[in-house]
């Protein structure tokens, strides 16, 4: 990819100074987050690669850039490129059907490809929402036959392909087919293929129970502050999340997918190779990477979430430059932490989210349930202005009007954003939340 204009490199190089630190810092505070790891990369240098607070509250071990983290959702990306690579080296096809080579899974439709699985296209629900796999998620006892038990149970809500709807069961049923073609456990697969050829040693799968010195602590908020949180079974997230690593090996893997180093060419314009549905919408989402831009720039992220740890990891492609943000506390919209950060290596100002005026009867033209296919969300109207309620651990909040149909939360208006439209068969609305694009109908 092309490298970074002389503007952007005075700005990389001075922005990342005092004034950058200060504000990182500041977000530490801001955040309550007992520990987080920065580390900004311009082409193969790094530029900025800091800890801030403790790893644990316990022992007071300080947060590096090496310090390990869990990584959430950031773990799909991992998964994707090795069955990408498993295509470009013509062991499969992502248009084949999943039961060729998962047959023991022949309740799911027969058209259901490989691709719908990788770009959330399925329609097999989200299995965090079903009670009796949420609970063993929090057993440290339950086994991943168990899991998969559960997960051959799921229901799907939309045939294959007709929409686009997040579910961490798609990433599961994923790590089963690379154990299937590889004959090994598919974290294993992962660190022939990239982790140890790469360097990446701090990547790997996360133990239930963290013991080592450089393996963060995970934390919620609680009343008096920040306390220890739920412990989660990695047998039960295998796939979809349960990978751990630090915020520099992070950081030096999508350098490597930018490269060429990690893939092929051709594998890796295959990784962000957007899909369009029969509807004719466009996906922003690829192969475990969001696509959406960063305004006129082009970017590759993810965010990850668990009940101790929030992350975001962002690459900017044309401009080189990739920004990984780790923390250890959940509940943080990192997503929205790396946007700030990037706006300052960009020269950007924020967003301007001051309030419209909006007549009420204006208001009232969007209220009404609308569908995400992962759960469902209601607007209503109270006290003048509209509101969004959404299940948990979606949220819900009372929002403002900035404009061109679009909403933001009062709060939080860099975090959670609607924008409604009318189309020929109902009503729309485009929410973007946790760095993904997702489309609700009434």
């Amino acid at each position: 990819m092309p490298g970074l204009t002389l503007g952007l490199l005075w700005a990389v190089a001075g922005m990342v100074d005092a004034t950058f630190t200060n504000r990182v810092e500041a977000i530490v505070v801001e955040r309550e987050l007992p520990g987080m790891a920065v580390v900004v990369m311009d082409a193969d240098r790094v530029v900025y690669a800091e800890g801030l607070g403790v790893a644990d509250l316990a022992t007071e071990e300080p947060v590096t850039a090496d310090t390990v983290f869990q990584l959430g959702s950031i773990s799909k990306q991992f998964l994707a490129a090795f069955v990408v690579d498993l295509e470009d080296a013509g062991r499969l096809s992502l248009d084949a059907p999943l039961r060729r080579h998962l047959p023991d899974f022949d309740q799911l439709p027969a058209d259901l490809r490989l691709h719908d699985l990788l770009d959330h296209t399925s329609g097999i629900r989200e299995p965090l929402f079903e009670a009796d796999f949420a609970e063993g998620v929090e057993d440290l006892e339950r086994s991943t036959a168990e899991m998969l038990f559960l997960l051959r149970r799921l229901p799907t809500d939309f045939p294959p392909g007709e929409r686009w709807s997040y579910s961490n069961a798609n990433y599961l049923l994923l790590a089963q087919l690379v154990e299937w073609m590889t004959g090994m456990p598919y974290e294993q697969a992962l660190a022939e293929r990239f982790f140890e050829p790469l360097g990446l040693s701090s990547l790997g799968a996360c133990p239930s129970v963290p013991e080592g010195a450089d393996e963060a602590r995970g934390y919620r908020l609680g009343t008096d502050g920040p306390e220890p949180a739920p412990l989660e079974n990695m047998a039960w997230l295998r796939g979809d999340g349960g990978l751990c690593g630090s915020a520099r090996d992070v950081a030096r893997w999508l350098r490597a997918l930018d490269s060429g180093e990690a893939l092929s060419d051709r594998a890796r314009d295959r990784l962000w190779q957007r899909r369009t549905l029969a509807d004719g919408t466009r996906l922003d989402y690829a192969n475990g990477f969001s696509l959406l831009p960063f305004g006129e720039r082009a970017k590759f992220a993810h965010n990850g979430a668990a009940p101790g740890f929030s992350a975001s990891a962002a690459l900017y492609p044309f401009d080189d430059l990739v920004i990984v943000v780790l923390g250890n506390l959940g509940d943080v919209p990192m997503d929205a932490l790396e946007r700030e950060l990037a706006r300052r290596l960009f020269l950007q100002p924020p967003p301007d989210y001051r309030a419209v005026p909006i007549e009420p009867i204006a208001i009232d033209a969007w209220t009404g349930d609308y569908d995400f296919g992962a759960f469902p969300a209601s607007f209503v109207r109270e006290d003048g202005a509209l509101h969004v309620r959404m299940p948990a651990p979606a949220p819900s909040a009372r929002l403002r009007y900035i404009g061109d149909r679009t909403f933001v939360a009062e709060t939080e208006p860099d975090v959670l954003q609607f924008q409604f439209e009318y189309r020929p068969e109902g009503r729309r609305v485009r929410m973007r939340m946790a760095g993904m694009l997702w489309y609700g109908d009434d």
